[in-house]
């Protein structure tokens, strides 16, 4: 059953404030009104999330929380709205939450237009998008959202990914004698920061061939047949499990006539010792450093 209940943990794993802390503001300050159960257990609906979602970015804005509480709902929100730029960011984050909760794509589609009006799609992606999969990632992996809430939020994101990288084509002029061929290993399917990446080599004038996901390496051999200034690029996000013996087989079956440069981004690239492996093995643990390798590859 997709969750529209929380407990106090729940709260506390999606606002980063204690149990402890939501429960004296409750008993002090009135902030939530849960539902018990019969044995007394808290129970909260998708409002309380919200609002405690809004308190919290408000009081880690600097607000006193006696002040909060004070306001009226409608308040909260639009002084949560109208904050500056450190927590609007934050702003931004909670109402994906919502949207994603409450499965409206209204919801995301303002929010995520009221971000751009501030942001372009690069910086919206680096300070919004990325910390918001970081936290949902977490956030399944201890259960307190169901997948079916990550992948709607994820498919959504999807979209506007696609709907810029359209966009960049379109304008595209190509600064490279390079070609990025972008790939996800075998049973990886989390595709949305290879498709970041796609844009990013996009518009800086770097043709790439998306080959998308659960691609064996076999078959990357294919491409080397038909292009010899490939760069392959991949995002490990949960594949492949051991790391180290992938990248040996990479350079065995992808590089066993001449080598090809691998270039790993990602949560499982930062598992691999830079010291240990090939030379032709590339690893960028954020964004701007693969961006800034992207731009050194251009002629003009």
């Amino acid at each position: 059953m997709v969750k529209t209940e929380f407990s106090i943990k729940d709260l506390e794993n999606l606002s980063g404030v204690k149990a402890h802390t939501i429960r004296i503001w409750e008993k002090r300050y009135n902030l939530l009104t849960p539902e018990r159960t019969d044995t007394n257990i808290r129970i909260y609906n998708l409002d309380n999330l919200k609002k405690l979602l809004s308190v919290t970015q408000l009081y880690n804005g600097g607000h006193k929380i006696s002040k909060i509480a004070s306001l009226s709902d409608i308040e909260i929100n639009k002084l949560s709205k109208n904050s500056d730029i450190d927590t609007k960011d934050a702003f931004y984050i909670n109402e994906f939450k919502t949207a994603m909760f409450s499965f409206d794509y209204k919801l995301f589609d303002k929010t995520f237009n009221e971000m751009e009006q501030g942001y372009s799609f690069y910086q919206s992606f680096v300070k919004i998008i990325i910390p918001l999969l970081v936290e949902i990632g977490y956030l399944w992996q201890i259960g307190t959202i169901d997948p079916v809430h990550e992948r709607y939020i994820s498919e959504l994101i999807r979209q506007k990914i696609t709907i810029h990288n359209d966009k960049a084509l379109a304008n595209f002029k190509e600064k490279s004698d390079k070609i990025i061929a972008l790939y996800l290993p075998f049973n990886e399917i989390h595709d949305l920061g290879l498709l970041f990446a796609q844009y990013i080599a996009i518009n800086a004038g770097v043709r790439t061939l998306y080959l998308g996901s659960n691609i064996p390496l076999e078959s990357l051999t294919h491409v080397t047949k038909h292009h010899d200034n490939i760069i392959f690029m991949t995002y490990l996000t949960t594949e492949p499990t051991v790391v180290d013996e992938y990248l040996v087989n990479f350079n065995k079956k992808v590089c066993a006539t001449k080598s090809y440069d691998l270039w790993c981004l990602g949560s499982k690239a930062k598992e691999i010792n830079q010291a240990t492996v090939t030379n032709n093995i590339k690893v960028y643990t954020d964004i701007e450093t693969f961006k800034a390798q992207i731009n050194s590859l251009t002629h003009v």
